[in-house]
C-alpha cells in the first residue's frame, strides 16, 4: 500500500525534505488502509461442535438461494397433497434440514419478498400487500445479497427474488430480471371457471420457458470459475399464473385422477367480514372485486363449471414444472465439486388455495396461505432427512445466513436464527410465526394453534392438533382465553403507515 501511494504521488520528483514531510502521512494512509481491509476479511468464524466431537467452519461457505413462486405445502416431503410430485425438492429435503411449520410474513409476493430480503416485518416497513412500491423500503434497508457482496461474496441472480423482478442496485454484481416467456398457441388457451386461463406449451418449448431460462443462466455462473465465496439466486416463477408449462407436465396429473381436497360446506360460518372478503374475492388482492355471495365467488364459479379438478391439475403440472428446474440447479451445483461448501436455501413466498376455505388463490391469513417449503441444507451442520415442526418464518432466513457466515447482524433485523434448530430440531423456540396482511390484519402460529386478529377486533383460533383443517373457530371459547392471550402478546405494537399504492 506504501509503495503504491508513493507512486501514486510520483514522489521520485521531490527533493527528501519533501520525502521526509511526507512520509508521516503515507504511514497513516497505509495504517487506515490495513485496518479497513482487516475488517473487510476477518470476521468471527462460526464453529459448530458435529459428530465426533468434531467441528466444522461455516464463514466462507457458498449460498444457492433459491425461491419458488406461489407453492403452498402441495411437496412430496410435506404431504400437502397425495398427487403432488417434487422428487427433486423431496431430494434437497432429504440433504438437510426442512421446516414443516415454516409460514411467511404475508400471503402476496410483494409484501413476503420485501420482508424475506430485509428481514423486516410489514409492520415495521409498512408494505403489506402488493401494489404498494417496496422499492424505496428496499433501498433504505441493507438487503440479504448486499452484506454478502460487502463482505468479498460474488453475487449473481435472476428470476423473481422482489416482487416484478426488481433488484436492488449495488447488492448485486450480475443480475438477469427476466427472461420472455414461451408462448401458447391461442387455439390451446382454456379458462378454468371464467377465473384462470390454462395454458399448455407444446413439449419442443420446453427450453423455452421463463424458468428454464433463468435457471440456464444462474447454472452457469455456478459453473463459471470463483476465486471467491459466492451467493447466487434463482427465482422460479411457477406455480405462480400463468399456468403456462409443457404439455407434457399436465399429462403426469390425469384430470380424473386428482383427489380434491377436503372441505365442508358451511366452513364460513364462524368467519368474520373481514375473512369472508377474503375468502369471496374473485380477483387476486382486490378489495373491491369480490363476490356479494358465496354462490358468485370464484370457488363456486370453478365447481358450477365442473372445472376444479382442472385447475388443480394445471397446479400440479406448474410444481412440477418448477421441481424440475430445482433438480437442474442441484445436478448443476454437484458437478462444480461445490457442494460440500454450499448452503442451499429454498423457499416459497406464500401459498395458495386451490378450493380449501371456498377459496382460490392467496391473500387470506389461513394455512393454506401462510404454509411453505423452508429447506436449509447446510453440509457437515445439517443431517440428512433432518425435521422441524417448529413454528418458524420466512423472515428467520436472513439472520440464519448471517450467524453462518459470520456477518453482524443488522440492528433492525426481526426475524430470529435457525441455527439453534438446524442442530436441534426441537430446541425450545420461544418466537412464533407472524403473518400480516393488509394494515392491523395478524395472523400468530405456534407448534399448535393459529390466532388470527382482524383490524376491526374480529378473532379466529383454531386448534391444529384436533383441527388441522381449520374448519372450526373456537375464539370464543372461554376455557381457551389463556392460550389466545399469550398469541396474541406477539401482535404488533405498532402498524408503521402503509405505503403509497394502487388498490392491487
Amino acid at each position: 500500500m506504501l509503495k503504491q501511494v508513493m507512486n501514486m504521488m510520483n514522489i521520485n520528483k521531490f527533493n527528501w525534505r519533501a520525502k521526509t514531510k511526507l512520509l508521516p502521512l503515507m504511514l497513516t494512509i497505509n495504517f487506515l488502509a490495513g485496518c479497513v481491509a482487516s475488517q473487510q476479511v476477518q470476521r468471527p468464524s462460526p464453529s459448530y461442535e458435529v459428530a465426533d466431537n468434531q467441528k466444522i467452519d461455516t464463514k466462507n461457505y457458498n449460498v444457492l438461494f433459491i425461491s419458488v413462486d406461489d407453492l403452498n405445502d402441495w411437496v412430496g416431503v410435506l404431504g400437502g397433497h397425495p398427487n403432488a410430485s417434487t422428487p427433486n425438492i423431496d431430494r434437497l429435503a432429504n440433504r438437510g434440514m426442512l421446516f414443516t411449520n415454516a409460514h411467511t410474513a404475508s400471503p402476496v409476493c410483494n409484501s413476503s419478498r420485501a420482508a424475506v430480503m430485509t428481514g423486516l416485518l410489514p409492520s415495521t416497513t409498512g408494505i403489506y400487500r402488493n401494489g404498494v412500491p417496496s422499492k424505496p423500503v428496499v433501498n433504505k434497508n441493507v438487503t440479504i445479497s448486499e452484506v454478502y457482496k460487502n463482505n468479498g461474496f460474488y453475487t449473481a441472480g435472476s428470476g423473481k427474488l422482489l416482487h416484478l423482478f426488481n433488484y436492488k442496485k449495488g447488492a448485486w454484481d450480475d443480475v438477469k430480471k427476466r427472461f420472455p416467456d414461451a408462448i401458447a398457441d391461442k387455439r390451446e388457451v382454456y379458462s378454468v371457471g371464467g377465473e384462470f386461463n390454462i395454458h399448455p406449451l407444446k413439449n419442443n418449448l420446453e427450453n423455452e420457458t421463463m424458468d428454464a431460462r433463468t435457471v440456464s443462466w444462474v447454472i452457469d455462473k455456478l459453473q463459471q470459475p470463483h476465486d471467491k465465496p459466492f451467493f447466487i439466486a434463482a427465482g422460479i416463477y411457477r406455480p405462480h399464473v400463468l399456468w403456462r408449462v409443457p404439455q407434457r407436465f399436465y399429462a403426469e396429473f390425469p384430470e380424473e385422477n386428482i383427489v380434491i381436497p377436503s372441505t365442508i360446506e358451511n366452513d364460513l360460518d364462524d368467519v368474520g367480514s373481514i375473512g369472508m372478503a377474503w375468502a369471496l374475492q374473485g380477483k387476486d388482492q382486490v378489495k373491491d372485486d369480490k363476490a356479494d355471495s358465496l354462490e358468485n365467488s370464484a370457488h363456486s364459479n370453478i365447481k358450477r363449471a365442473g372445472h376444479w379438478q382442472l385447475g388443480m391439475q394445471a397446479y400440479l403440472a406448474s410444481i412440477k414444472h418448477a421441481d424440475t428446474q430445482v433438480g437442474r440447479l442441484l445436478d448443476a451445483l454437484d458437478t462444480t465439486g461445490l457442494t460440500e461448501k454450499t448452503i442451499i436455501v429454498l423457499w416459497s413466498d406464500h401459498g395458495w388455495h386451490l378450493g380449501e376455505k371456498n377459496h382460490w388463490r392467496k391473500s387470506t391469513l389461513w394455512e393454506e396461505s401462510t404454509r411453505v417449503p423452508l429447506i436449509v441444507s447446510v453440509p457437515g451442520l445439517t443431517k440428512a432427512n433432518s425435521r422441524s415442526n417448529k413454528a418458524v418464518s420466512l423472515i428467520d432466513i436472513f439472520p440464519t445466513l448471517l450467524e453462518l457466515a459470520g456477518f453482524d447482524k443488522p440492528e433492525k433485523i426481526q426475524g430470529e436464527s435457525l441455527v439453534p434448530l438446524l442442530t436441534d430440531p426441537n430446541y425450545n423456540r420461544k418466537m412464533p410465526a407472524i403473518t400480516e396482511y393488509y394494515r392491523g390484519n395478524v395472523a400468530i402460529r405456534d407448534d399448535r394453534y393459529r390466532y388470527i386478529l382482524y383490524a376491526n377486533g374480529e378473532e379466529e383460533l383454531y386448534d391444529h392438533k384436533n383441527d388441522p383443517n381449520e374448519w372450526h373457530n373456537i375464539a370464543k371459547e372461554s376455557k381457551l382465553a389463556e392460550i389466545k392471550g399469550g398469541l396474541r402478546e406477539w401482535v404488533p405494537k405498532n402498524f408503521a403507515a402503509e405505503g403509497k399504492g394502487n388498490k392491487h
